[in-house]
């Protein structure tokens, strides 16, 4: 499950009945795989809130955790040369960027995406040269906001083409991951953990990010308000996630 957008209200945070839902997964033998571009640390909270005990996937991909230990099972890093295109392009393209390392995230300036940022991560910036923080930080991601979503849509074209792997998560966001280190390799890596095969999993997601991981599986589920490339391989359209989709069909079609 991804969060933003899918197991996530429109407050980006799972509501009352959505944790009452989730939390009845492990009695029934069922894992839950919290899936999402968010830090480490929101992940691994949202798992235990949900009581999840299966691997989650953070940064978009780049590090696995056991929520029960809080042990990292999987960490990646960019590489610099990634780091700099992503830098050169975004600043060609004039959006802003932020770079995530396990434990921080760094920005030169606040803008209205780095506000929302500062949200959904739980944790404020800090201010720093990024071109800095690419050369000596383990960088585990990098995110580009836009002032609006049309700003992003007018340069995604140039954004998707010259940065390998960047992909749009929200309106405001687009984000990528390591090389080698996306959503969709961390959840072969978690499947194998669990011993289970994909043909077997069903993924629940709306975002560009999620493309990949999500053809893996037995069964792709969308929220109606999913991207439209997302809607595209969906084999069901399910709620909308302001309105506790996800939840509501895990109730009735798979504790029901």
């Amino acid at each position: 499950m991804d969060m933003d957008g899918t197991v996530c209200g429109a407050d980006h945070v799972l509501s009352p009945y959505t944790v009452e839902i989730l939390n009845q997964l492990a009695p029934v033998g069922i894992a839950g795989v919290i899936v999402t571009g968010r830090n480490e640390k929101v992940a691994v909270a949202t798992a235990r809130q949900a009581g999840l005990t299966a691997p989650v996937i953070s940064c978009n991909g780049a590090i696995v955790t056991d929520p029960t230990t809080g042990e990292r099972l999987w960490l990646k890093h960019m590489g610099r040369e990634e780091i700099e295109n992503a830098l050169r392009v975004s600043r060609e393209c004039g959006v802003s960027v932020s770079l995530w390392t396990p434990d921080a995230w760094y920005i030169e300036e606040e803008n209205p995406a780095t506000d929302l940022l500062t949200i959904l991560l739980e944790q404020p910036p800090t201010i720093r040269s990024v071109d800095e923080v690419g050369a000596t930080q383990p960088v585990v991601k990098v995110m580009i906001g836009g002032s609006s979503s049309q700003q992003l849509d007018e340069v995604a074209d140039v954004l998707e083409a010259r940065i390998p792997g960047m992909r749009r998560s929200m309106p405001l966001f687009y984000e990528a991951a390591p090389k080698y280190a996306t959503k969709a390799e961390a959840m072969q890596f978690v499947l194998g953990v669990l011993g289970v095969s994909a043909e077997s999993v069903w993924g629940f997601g709306d975002g560009e990010n999620d493309l990949g991981w999500l053809a893996q599986m037995g069964r792709v589920l969308v929220p109606i308000n999913g991207r439209e490339r997302v809607k595209a391989i969906a084999d069901e359209l399910i709620g909308h996630h302001a309105e506790d989709g996800v939840a509501r069909y895990i109730a009735d079609h798979v504790l029901g």
